[in-house]
């Protein structure tokens, strides 16, 4: 386990996900977590969520450790999943890695159409 996880999460503003999309977000975000943990042999990942526009909100899972070439054929269905469940909420996943230089998973979506984020003081928990 990485010796330094750390979170970043919008204070000011809450983000107006649907559920389903949510959960999509949480398990893309699992997914990038655990092949940290359990390729990268880094020692820090950073989880970052948040608005890049009125519109739209970036995950971002980083971490320090060994890298891959992103180009290599991967075993398993990880990244595969992670990018269909980006494609099913009408987003986009990309992968930048590199040996010795860590890995960075950020996908990139839509918030709910319509609507835009508010002041989390003005919504209910």
């Amino acid at each position: 386990m990485p010796k330094h996880v750390e979170f970043n999460w919008p204070t000011s503003e809450r983000l107006d996900l649907e559920v389903s999309v949510a959960l999509h977000v949480y398990r893309i975000a699992e997914e990038a977590v655990g092949n940290a943990i359990r390729h990268s042999e880094g020692d820090k990942i950073t989880i970052e969520l948040q608005a890049t526009s009125a519109r739209k909100v970036a995950l971002t899972i980083r971490d320090n450790g060994k890298g891959f070439q992103v180009l290599d054929p991967v075993e398993g269905m990880g990244l595969q999943n992670m990018k269909y469940r980006a494609h099913v909420i009408g987003g986009t996943l990309k992968i930048t890695s590199a040996p010795g230089h860590g890995t960075v998973v950020k996908c990139t979506l839509p918030l709910r159409k319509g609507e835009t984020h508010g002041k989390a003081a003005d919504t209910n928990p």
